[in-house]
């Protein structure tokens, strides 16, 4: 074996692999998390993590780095919205941080429309259509809880310009804190929102 070759990923010394996979300690390594997240429970996580690493040998993988999303996140889908949701409220507007419109996002627009049809009982043609004027509900979820832009947002929903987008979620702001009717309304869709599982 020639010098810094290795035959098996525990022998790399500069990996934190073999300290996921034998009883040896090391504090800068946290594994509770990684082996529940591959096991359920975290028991047997040391056997089911290196077999989850040893499938791999031998295959032609992708690069995980084309799935970052925000720049800093690495899983599937619902890995990366438990960890939106745990920065939610967090200061993402200093400077040294990047990605802060997908790093706030906590909901998508299938989620939001879907909770909005299903508060006043009508089909997604009727939200989208603008029928009873459900757009402005949208947008002001859509601006709250995704990371949309606002062309994004008017292309979505059917053609409207970015600047009508950015009026009619301020008129709309604005007509929620006059209209305690409104107001309620907006906060039992907040609720239905709440219980949306990532």
């Amino acid at each position: 074996m020639r010098a810094g070759l290795v035959k098996k990923p525990e022998e790399y010394l500069y990996s934190s692999y073999r300290f996921y996979i034998m009883r040896e300690k090391k504090e800068i390594v946290h594994r509770d998390r990684i082996w529940g997240m591959i096991s359920g429970d975290g028991r047997n996580g040391a056997l089911k993590y290196k077999k989850f690493v040893e499938e791999a040998f031998g295959k032609d993988l992708e690069n995980p780095q084309k799935r970052v999303y925000g720049g800093v996140i690495l899983g599937g889908d619902k890995f990366i919205q438990d960890v939106l949701r745990r920065m939610k409220g967090k200061d993402l507007r200093r400077q040294d941080i990047s990605y802060k419109r997908q790093l706030g996002v906590t909901k998508d627009i299938e989620e939001i429309i879907h909770a909005i049809c299903s508060y006043y009982n009508v089909p997604q043609k009727i939200i989208l259509e603008d029928k009873k004027g459900f757009r402005k509900i949208v947008i002001y979820f859509s601006k709250k809880y995704t990371g949309l832009t606002n062309r994004e947002m008017g292309n979505l929903l059917g053609g409207i310009s970015y600047s009508a987008v950015t009026r009619v979620y301020q008129r709309f702001g604005e007509k929620i804190l006059k209209d305690r009717n409104l107001r309620k309304q907006i906060e039992d869709i907040e609720n239905i929102l709440s219980n949306v599982k990532g």
